[in-house]
């Protein structure tokens, strides 16, 4: 029996151009050697310039999900409401303000059929709540990481502390989400590291490409 292949991406994975969308587009053709896939991604700018046939030929189906339309969320107007945003909403800030939401509403109803999920960032694999033990998250890189790189610092300012509470509450999601779907996806063995030492045997290590003894 063909493994049907549900592979969900925040943005379209061509051209092959940049870091990003090359290791999107070389996991999805090398996933599509090993079953039929069915690509659900998202566009967040004007699709005229993008040529879809190189995706057609690789999957049994493309479907496209406009996110343009999705606004930006304003700044907290209060302290009441940025301690709501960065201590106690549901998510950290990274996810919760992620384009997702709209790409899950589309994704949900296809993962009764699909045997393997492959999603690409931590950021869209948490909306998406159904069949998680079935998913691969491909985290690429951590967010944390490129956050706290920007993020001011600590000092004495209440409003800098929620930033970095903020920060930390997306690590811990990072680090333990390997507990959470079936398995995790990074580019190296020094990423691996990041995790805990429980959680490493359900991290994978993918440079480039797809290993076929996965499936």
């Amino acid at each position: 029996m063909t493994t049907r292949i549900l592979f969900v991406a925040p943005r379209v994975p061509f051209p092959p151009n940049i870091g990003w969308n090359q290791r999107m587009f070389h996991s999805l053709r090398a996933l599509s050697a090993v079953g039929h896939v069915d690509l659900v991604c998202g566009r967040e700018e004007p699709f005229a310039d993008v040529d879809l046939e190189p995706l057609e030929r690789l999957c049994r189906s493309v479907r496209l999900v406009d996110l343009a339309s999705v606004p930006d969320p304003p700044g907290p107007g209060s302290r009441a409401a940025a301690v709501q945003r960065y201590v106690l909403a549901r998510h950290p800030t990274h996810i919760a303000q992620f384009p997702a939401r709209v790409l899950a509403d589309t994704v949900e109803p296809l993962t009764r059929e699909a045997d393997l999920i492959w999603t690409v960032r931590l950021g869209l694999a948490e909306w998406l709540t159904r069949r998680r033990e079935r998913t691969f998250v491909d985290l690429d890189d951590f967010e944390s990481v490129k956050q706290a790189q920007s993020l001011p610092p600590r000092g004495f300012r209440p409003w800098n502390w929620l930033l970095w509470l903020d920060n930390e509450r997306l690590r811990r999601r990072e680090r333990t989400a390997p507990r959470r779907y079936g398995r995790c996806v990074v580019c190296s063995a020094a990423q691996r590291g990041f995790f805990p030492g429980r959680l490493r045997e359900r991290v994978l290590v993918m440079p480039n490409g797809f290993p076929r003894t996965l499936l």
